[in-house]
């Protein structure tokens, strides 16, 4: 046994409990590097909420923003867990600030880490083939695409649904959608240059 006290792995204390977590699993490597990697979590969170929140408005709907770059950066160091934690939790605090809980909160808090889910997925598949995602420059912005327009199309999708509930015109949705697939494509690209090493 190990001093986490389970054969080859940590014990995370939970209440009473102390549930062993085997080498390999989501908080691999020793308790220090656990720690360091929920803090760079946290801090990447936190940047998020920042990028969001600081953004360029165009009408009610539609904001230029880079709050997507450390949801990428979160999954290309760390997998797609770890993104999907920042964005989901990042979009949960921003969502919680501008418009308070609604029925539709949990939809939009899902949408961003469905670019963490991609971004990550694949980096994790391109790692296994030897090299590091944002080595392979051509999948690495077609990735980056992808997932904006998934996102986009998400984000279509609850704007439907607000626009149902809430009783705004469907044309609305349209537009601005529209107008939010073009700068999303803008800024994927941008945040693909600057997550390069």
């Amino acid at each position: 046994k190990d001093e986490g006290g389970t054969r080859g792995g940590l014990s995370l204390p939970l209440g009473g409990l102390s549930l062993p977590i085997a080498k390999g699993s989501f908080f691999m490597g020793n308790h220090d590097s656990v720690v360091r990697r929920l803090c760079a979590d946290g801090m990447l969170t936190g940047l998020f909420v920042v990028l969001t929140l600081v953004n360029i408005k165009i009408g009610p709907m539609v904001r230029i923003s880079f709050g997507s770059l450390p949801v990428v950066f979160a999954s290309l160091l760390f997998g797609p867990l770890d993104g999907f934690a920042v964005a989901c939790i990042g979009e949960f605090i921003t969502q919680t600030i501008n418009y308070g809980v609604t029925l539709t909160t949990p939809f939009w808090v899902l949408v961003p880490g469905i670019r963490a889910l991609i971004v990550g997925f694949v980096s994790l598949l391109s790692k296994k083939k030897g090299r590091a995602l944002e080595n392979r420059k051509i999948l690495y912005f077609a990735t980056l695409i992808f997932a904006s327009l998934v996102v986009t199309c998400a984000n279509t999708g609850v704007s439907f649904l607000d626009a149902f509930l809430y009783e705004y015109p469907f044309s609305f949705v349209w537009i601005t959608n529209l107008i939010r697939a073009g700068i999303s494509l803008l800024t994927s690209i941008a945040i693909g240059l600057v997550c390069i090493p």
